[in-house]
């Protein structure tokens, strides 16, 4: 027998997708169409996985794992590179960030310096690298790399598609993940601690319709002596691009489970550079305001998909929309690379 199919249920994500766009939703989660691996997803899973990783290791050994670093680093990239051969490659998948192409103007100096100098090709010429002054280290010898074995299809592919590709992760998602590892320390110094091993935990509750709702809580932290709860949430995308609703959804799905009621959420930027810029929090009256709209938000979402109310919301992120290909629309727009 196979295993029993899961019960039907909403969650962050769903409600987010349909906020974005009502035909993704449709194509998502009511048709169930099949999705194109995204790179930030596959990156973003990898990062949260090592986190989880981090936390449970210390259950079982003496020391916590987040004060090694370089141990959850070489974690994420193991993971993350199962992760991406599952998907087919790094070829397969789109990957995020400005087209490389465009990022610095030494990137179409370096295509002009290749066309005009073809040092492969000269007799007794041989290979002279570019000298690149800005682009990262790794970048610019991996380019230099390419362009000595004669790979110009590479060399275009590379420059016109994600910056953010595989090798990009590889290299910050370690650096992503010290954030956090640091941030952990602080906590310690600080006396905040993991509550009851609520780390990377689905929550489930039901709401007044009957209909569950289902949560992926990244981390709930004891932050006060007398057990005061807060709801965190990592982040590996854009600083400031958390929504409020996630952390307060979060918050009512604990307190439905367990009758413990989370006074406060956060985002933690793994992205942000200083340690002020990394973490965003909500707490007081605004955030028992957001956590006691949770239900009323649900119910109108409900109300929607059941009306069938899917409505297009052409923008910018079609062009790299996860089910582009069986949407009306995303099918007329250029292909993302």
């Amino acid at each position: 027998m196979g295993e029993p199919a899961e019960e039907p249920h909403l969650s962050w994500s769903q409600l987010q997708t349909l906020a974005d766009c009502g035909e993704k939703f449709r194509l998502s989660y009511v048709l169930q169409v099949p999705r194109a691996p995204q790179g930030p997803l596959i990156a973003g899973r990898a990062i949260h996985a090592a986190i989880e990783w981090a936390e449970t290791e210390w259950g079982r050994s003496e020391f916590a794992a987040w004060r090694v670093p370089n141990a959850v680093g070489a974690q994420f990239d193991h993971i993350f590179d199962d992760d991406v051969a599952d998907e087919g490659g790094a070829d397969a998948i789109r990957w995020g960030g400005k087209r490389l192409i465009n990022t610095s103007v030494e990137y179409p100096r370096f295509l002009e310096h290749i066309k005009a100098h073809e040092p492969m090709k000269r007799p007794g010429g041989g290979f002279v690298p570019f000298k690149f002054k800005h682009p990262d280290p790794e970048t610019a010898a991996y380019l230099n790399h390419l362009w000595a074995a004669d790979d110009i299809p590479r060399i275009v592919k590379i420059l016109n598609t994600g910056s953010e590709d595989d090798r990009w992760w590889r290299k910050m998602g370690p650096v992503f993940l010290r954030r956090y590892c640091d941030l952990r320390v602080q906590d310690e110094s600080s006396g905040v601690k993991l509550w009851d091993s609520h780390v990377e935990r689905r929550i489930t509750a039901r709401l007044a319709s009957g209909t569950s709702l289902t949560g992926f809580v990244d981390a709930a932290m004891v932050v006060t002596a007398d057990g005061e709860v807060r709801i965190r949430d990592y982040k590996s995308g854009k600083v400031g691009g958390g929504s409020p609703m996630q952390l307060a959804i979060y918050a009512w799905l604990i307190g439905e489970a367990t009758g413990l009621h989370p006074t406060s959420g956060e985002f933690a930027y793994l992205r942000a550079d200083s340690p002020a810029k990394m973490v965003q929090r909500i707490d007081g009256e605004r955030f028992a305001r957001l956590v006691a709209l949770v239900p009323d938000v649900m119910a109108r979402h409900e109300a929607q998909a059941a009306a069938g109310a899917y409505p297009f919301n052409p923008s910018f992120l079609c062009n790299s929309c996860q089910v582009k290909a069986f949407c009306a629309y995303g099918r007329e727009l250029p292909d993302a690379d």
